[in-house]
């Protein structure tokens, strides 16, 4: 699987189009879309570079970049020109003829069909740096939301009015994450923060389980006595404030740990540290 993001710098001519297309369907293929979706993509871009060679500049010797960003979840690519200024909400809305014999305006198909193609469209514009156009398509995944609409799947429920006390600070064991606990821990990060965490590839098992075999993701996760997973600490994007479950609030068990100790430690010198709080 890809990591790395990568450009194409090239110039203003029509003739590049293949190879960009060509460019673009290897790393769709690395990253593991279907022929069905690498057509999508490549119809996207093929729409996206046009609009640039044909529209944004008035001489074939200035240049465009195309950046490809991989992820676990998908891909996005961005189109860059310091071209002609461009103001997406001057263009009408696209409406398709509701016969096919009906005539009507072609301004706005282009985005039109960038949007049937791709899952998110974004236009960018980035003053004396120009502008981008962003396209965004994600790798189809089982989200959490579906996994919970599982009747087979569903864990029991507490009423809004109870609560509960533990007696004593409860006992944990650190260790590594497994691919097989995705769900669990994609609930988890679901239940603490609805859908506004960063990284959408928390919400799909699937695409978290892939990202933790293919070492994209290193995630520690603290698990109860009764086998019980609590709030994770992500490598590269530490959060102590996550644990925020009703079995962490209250026992303190992060209160001698700041954001600075773990950027300034190894990482098993933090699960040391995370141990000893624990055990307080």
């Amino acid at each position: 699987m890809i990591i790395g993001g990568s450009s194409l710098t090239v110039t203003s001519e029509l003739s590049y189009l293949p190879a960009i297309q060509a460019f673009a369907r290897e790393i769709s293929r690395e990253i593991g879309f279907s022929r069905n979706d690498q057509e999508m993509i490549l119809l996207a871009v093929e729409e996206a570079v046009t609009n640039v060679i044909e529209h944004a500049f008035e001489s074939a010797e200035q240049s465009f970049q195309v950046v490809f960003e991989p992820s676990a979840g998908g891909i996005k690519i961005i189109v860059k020109d310091k071209g002609l200024p461009y103001d997406p909400d001057l263009v009408p809305e696209y409406e398709a003829p509701a016969d096919i014999q009906q005539e009507v305006s072609p301004k706005g198909l282009g985005s039109f069909i960038m949007k049937k193609c791709v899952d998110e469209v974004f236009f960018c514009n980035l003053g004396r740096g120009g502008k981008e156009l962003q396209l965004i398509k994600r790798l189809p995944g089982k989200s959490v939301v579906e996994h919970d609409e599982d009747p087979g799947l569903k864990l029991p429920q507490r009423s809004s009015g109870e609560k509960i006390v533990p007696s004593s600070p409860p006992s944990f064991e650190l260790r590594l994450m497994e691919p097989s606990e995705a769900l669990e821990v994609s609930r988890l990060f679901y239940r603490t923060y609805g859908y506004s965490y960063l990284s959408d590839v928390m919400y799909y098992p699937d695409r978290l389980a892939e990202s933790l075999r293919e070492g994209l993701i290193n995630s520690v996760v603290a698990v109860s006595e009764e086998g019980d997973i609590k709030p994770p600490a992500l490598p590269g994007a530490w959060s102590l404030d996550i644990c925020r479950s009703s079995i962490c609030i209250g026992h303190h068990i992060f209160s001698n740990v700041s954001l600075q100790d773990v950027s300034n430690r190894r990482f098993i010198d933090f699960l040391s540290e995370l141990g000893n709080e624990i055990e307080r």
